[in-house]
């Protein structure tokens, strides 16, 4: 620790063998690290991930490494409610469609991933009354597509992975796709069209052609199709119907491919379509896998609304020696 110390390093990932079953070890570790170098930032595996040394370790080091992000984000959103006035509880949303605590986000950062799919996730369950079925999210830059049982996003019972990396604690089930309402549209030299997955993000109100920028978009298509009415609709009058129509196939094509991927069976289920890029689908047409489309009211915010609705939550492993107990108990418990 006094040579980490001396190189400069301010953050440490602490990973023992089998320390979910004896986390002695690695808490004498941070004892010593809390007492004698207070300078330092660390995490404890025990406390994060659970069996599988590999991706608890990845889960730790990814932690460790947010945690100077996470401190600068709570910082400023805790910045942002005293300069409005609002002297309310912070709370912060995370992949299980629950709250974390300030403290809690401070000390576990890696629990917020795939947290905006799963506020939209619970959102969408809000405000169709629907609990179980497909939920369709499309943004400005992506689509997630997740599956929502008795009113909470699905688990991945697969190990989950961040980035192309291995990890082992909970993660919603969710498929993004590069389609949303900023995606770019392009037209090959033999008619052949794409949408995505790259994205003029933020700036649709900039370089998208219905405001007057150069960039041809989804949201450009959907304006010309008639699905939407915003921004200047005579800048996309000249786009060729057969460009319209063979973008809208693209974009619900992959959409449908999404749907199909996080079907668990054969059978029909209903899809709820929610975001502010749903106004690229004609919801009128019937979508594969889909036994009825739901698009219900304010689902432009079902994002914020899945948060303002998250509960409390808690969890824990439970550990059986069966040499110990009759099997037959074990297996109950």
């Amino acid at each position: 620790l006094n040579e980490i110390v001396l190189s400069g390093v301010k953050n440490v990932s602490v990973c023992g063998l089998f320390s979910p079953m004896n986390s002695v070890q690695e808490e004498a570790v941070g004892h010593i690290i809390k007492t004698q170098f207070s300078s330092l930032s660390y995490t404890l595996s025990s406390s994060l991930g659970q069996f599988g040394l590999i991706e608890r370790e990845n889960a730790t080091i990814l932690n460790e490494s947010l945690r100077v992000l996470s401190r600068k984000v709570v910082s400023s959103f805790e910045r942002a409610l005293s300069d409005i006035g609002l002297k309310s509880p912070l709370y912060f949303s995370q992949n299980d469609g629950t709250l974390l605590s300030v403290e809690n986000t401070l000390l576990y950062p890696v629990h917020t991933f795939s947290s905006g799919a799963t506020n939209s996730m619970r959102g969408a369950a809000y405000l169709s009354s629907v609990k179980n079925a497909i939920v369709v999210d499309i943004g400005g830059t992506t689509t997630d597509v997740g599956v929502l049982k008795n009113g909470f996003p699905r688990q991945t019972s697969l190990r989950a992975t961040v980035g192309g990396i291995n990890i082992n604690f909970r993660m919603p089930e969710t498929i993004s796709i590069g389609i949303g309402g900023g995606s770019h549209v392009r037209l090959d030299d033999t008619g052949n069209v794409t949408v995505g997955p790259d994205s003029i993000g933020y700036r649709l109100a900039e370089d998208s052609l219905i405001y007057g920028g150069s960039s041809l978009v989804a949201s450009d298509i959907a304006v010309a199709k008639g699905l939407a009415d915003f921004g200047d609709k005579t800048n996309v009058a000249h786009i060729p119907i057969e460009t319209i129509t063979k973008a809208l196939t693209v974009i619900r094509s992959k959409i449908e491919q999404a749907i199909e991927s996080v079907r668990v069976n054969g059978e029909e289920c209903p899809v709820v379509i929610v975001g502010g890029g749903s106004i690229l689908l004609n919801l009128d047409e019937k979508f594969l896998g889909g036994s009825e489309i739901k698009q219900p009211k304010f689902c432009q915010v079902a994002n914020a609304v899945g948060a303002a609705i998250s509960q409390v939550s808690g969890g824990g492993v439970s550990l059986s020696q069966l040499s110990q107990k009759p099997v037959p108990n074990s297996k109950k418990k």
